[in-house]
């Protein structure tokens, strides 16, 4: 396929059914040249800096639509993110590659294939600005024996939860909590 570019800048709704659109036709592509049978949904709610991901069990890849609002994004997704992830697609699903991630690691000679045949440069990252995930604002008060930790409300809830124990690096004390304070 050849690449896409946009001089004015395409709608929001245009957006997502150009990245369905184009994520089906490299489905197809890699159907005929592979002889697969893939069946790939697509959806938006990825967050964070990653522009794509594959879930290659599930079927499923997610696309970040941040990448809307950020100079070049729109034409970054559609036309490296979509091909990259449905690389993965390939590489996980073809019944004659290995399946396991040691023989066939996420960015290696079997993607990289898929990405040669695809006629797009097979790299693993983008430069995209995109916004981080979230920002941790909670802060839950703990202390060991020799001073006291500003803990994330994620490790917070392991701890409640008992999944997780948190120990001090230097005095090797079990951290405990501190009064149930919250730090802002």
């Amino acid at each position: 396929m050849n690449e896409k570019t946009t001089t004015e800048k395409m709608d929001f709704y245009t957006f997502q059914k150009t990245l369905r659109d184009d994520t089906q036709t490299w489905v197809d592509l890699a159907n005929e040249s592979f002889g697969l049978d893939l069946t790939v949904n697509v959806s938006f709610d990825l967050k964070g800096r990653t522009a794509g991901q594959a879930f290659t069990s599930k079927g499923l890849i997610k696309y970040n639509l941040a990448a809307y609002n950020v100079e070049g994004g729109i034409e970054h997704l559609i036309n490296h993110t979509v091909p990259h992830e449905v690389a993965h697609m390939v590489q996980y699903n073809n019944p004659q590659w290995p399946n396991d991630r040691k023989s066939n690691s996420s960015h290696g000679n079997y993607w990289k294939l898929v990405m040669n045949h695809f006629g797009v440069e097979a790299t693993r990252c983008h430069s995209l600005p995109l916004p981080t995930a979230r920002t941790v604002k909670k802060q839950f008060k703990y202390v060991c024996g020799c001073k006291e930790w500003n803990l994330t409300a994620i490790r917070h809830n392991k701890i409640v939860r008992g999944t997780r124990v948190y120990s001090c690096p230097e005095c090797k004390v079990v951290l405990r909590q501190n009064n149930n304070q919250l730090h802002y």
